[in-house]
């Protein structure tokens, strides 16, 4: 996929790249999220104060472009989350995204 960025003071639009890779027989509905790291990206659960530490040195950046995918997959077995994020590192900070509701077909 391709986010296009409008960066501030610049009058063109700056194009990023994003991968995000799927197990093969991937199929259901979720969201696609594209933005900045300042929307809720970060350590999730932390079992101790290092671990907490090392979730917010390992998260992205303000300067992060992030691609986030969550899509319930379902099987025979029931459902079971996917969860997909990719980052881009640019040389300015990034704001603003866009969720865009998907729908992964076989």
């Amino acid at each position: 996929m391709q986010a296009q960025l409008k960066p501030a003071g610049v009058p063109h639009l700056v194009k990023v790249n994003l991968s995000i890779q799927l197990p093969q027989n991937a199929a259901g509905r979720g969201q696609l999220f594209l933005g900045g790291s300042r929307f809720g990206f970060g350590p999730r659960r932390a079992n101790s104060f290092a671990g907490l530490v090392s979730g917010f040195q390992n998260a992205p950046h303000n300067y992060d472009v992030v691609g986030s995918l969550v899509l319930a997959h379902r099987t025979p077995s029931g459902t079971h989350p996917i969860h997909r994020q990719v980052v881009r590192s640019l040389n300015r900070v990034v704001i603003g995204g866009r969720r865009v509701a998907v729908t992964v077909v076989p």
